[in-house]
């Protein structure tokens, strides 16, 4: 019987070979001469670098959306959890913070899912955020 680290190391090698087959036959600028190259590369390079500026600025900001979120949501979950695991909480108490841990849960859920819909339309990073109210969401191209 192989062994399961002779078929991945299998799977590696052979998913290396056929990136390397690709990477070598993909069609490139073979024909562009140097100059026009050069020119090209001085001409587009100050475009470029503001707009991978702009990219890391937007991109920034939704990372801290995201930890904020993150954050937040950890700590109802810290919270609902003691609520829970008090010996001094009723049934009702008790009952409520499930629920309400259920409900986090399937926020988060529903946020995840609108994300990967928002990013399969062309975006490159979303977040969306519910407020218990209409939700908003922040997408970067």
């Amino acid at each position: 019987m192989i062994k399961k680290q002779t078929v991945w190391l299998l799977t590696m090698l052979s998913l290396i070979v056929v990136l390397s087959v690709y990477a070598l036959s993909a069609p490139g600028n073979h024909g562009q001469s140097a100059q026009s190259g050069e020119k090209a590369a001085q001409t587009s390079a100050g475009s470029k670098t503001a707009k991978t500026v702009a990219a890391n600025a937007t991109e920034e900001k939704l990372a801290n959306i995201e930890l904020t979120k993150d954050d937040e949501r950890k700590s109802l979950e810290n919270k609902y959890e003691s609520v829970v695991a008090s010996k001094n909480s009723t049934a009702k108490e008790i009952s409520a913070a499930y629920d309400s841990m259920s409900d986090l849960k399937t926020t988060a859920n529903n946020e995840t899912m609108l994300e990967d819909v928002i990013e399969s339309k062309g975006y490159d990073k979303s977040v969306v955020k519910n407020k218990r109210q209409p939700s908003s969401s922040l997408c970067q191209r």
